[in-house]
């Protein structure tokens, strides 16, 4: 039986030629078939403003020798694409929040200034896997 959730969002399974770029870079952690949410707060954009905006997506998560990816496969609530994209290297990865914030729950928060000109507010990611602690040290050694 299929669920309610699969229906609703879809599989969060990253596309093949993402998927094949990640193993290319050695990919050290990866989880599919995951569900999330996507927070915005005290959200100002070219688009719209919001104090608060809470959508679900369908997600995968992917770590590698580079960097962390986030993508939402959802068909619908968050938009398909990357969510989160950022390369060791990168003097903001320092500043991204990673944490478990439960044994089944990953976060990875950000203030979107810092990677957008024209957008302001906390952007926060939170999946839902068994692997959330093991993902959040595994991120975080990449400091």
């Amino acid at each position: 039986m299929r669920s309610p959730l699969r229906l609703l969002l879809g599989r969060g399974v990253f596309p093949d030629a993402l998927r094949a770029e990640l193993e290319g870079e050695g990919v050290e952690q990866l989880a599919e078939d995951l569900y999330g949410t996507v927070t915005l707060r005290d959200y100002r954009g070219p688009d719209r403003r919001a104090s608060v905006r809470k959508q679900g997506f369908a997600a995968a998560v992917a770590i590698n020798r580079k960097r962390l990816v986030v993508w939402s496969g959802s068909k619908w609530g968050a938009p398909r694409g990357m969510q989160v994209n950022c390369g060791f290297d990168d003097p903001r990865y320092q500043r991204l929040e990673i944490r478990p914030e439960a044994p089944d729950r990953f976060l990875v928060a950000c203030r979107l200034e810092e990677f957008h000109d024209d957008r302001s507010g906390r952007f926060e990611v939170r999946l839902r896997t068994p692997k959330a602690t093991e993902l959040a040290e595994f991120a975080l050694a990449a400091r």
